[in-house]
């Protein structure tokens, strides 16, 4: 497996957990809980899922670089920024809102899931971006020259 087919199995994990996600809000707006929490545990396990694979992918395959020279590189850098600054606050908040939860502080999941959901779907919606930035829309990297 190459290191471009995980990042796209990396990129249709968080597509699933997007989906996941908006369907979890749309269902507890409707005041379905029990499905509600069935879509957010799935958006949860596909998220898991995802860090997992993308942790394994860089180990393995290391991170696919932006081009030095491309005039987009300073706004693209910025962009990502935002996203792994608010990826790592997502995670010991999910944690939270999920203990809240099972815990029954309905009050205190609410709360916090307000500031999470927004949160968590930008971060699942620019990775997917991401993925398409550096494994779609760019011109893949040169190989290195043997024996150079």
């Amino acid at each position: 497996m190459t290191g471009e087919t995980l990042a796209g199995i990396n990129a249709t994990l968080n597509f699933g957990a997007l989906c996941a996600l908006v369907a979890g809000w749309v269902l507890i707006k409707r005041g379905r809980q029990d499905a509600h929490r069935r879509a957010m545990l799935l958006a949860t396990g596909l998220s898991a899922l995802f860090l997992v694979g993308y942790v394994w992918r860089n180990a393995q395959f290391g991170d696919r670089k932006f081009p030095a020279d491309h005039p987009w590189r300073t706004p693209y850098l910025a962009f990502l920024a935002v996203h792994l600054l608010l990826a790592l606050v997502n995670v010991p908040l999910i944690v939270v809102v999920l203990r809240r939860a099972f815990r029954g502080d309905f009050a205190g999941h609410r709360r916090l899931a307000r500031i999470l959901f927004p949160s968590w779907i930008y971060v699942s919606t620019t990775g997917i971006l991401i993925y398409f930035i550096l494994f779609r829309w760019l011109p893949a990297p040169a190989a290195p020259v043997a024996g150079g």
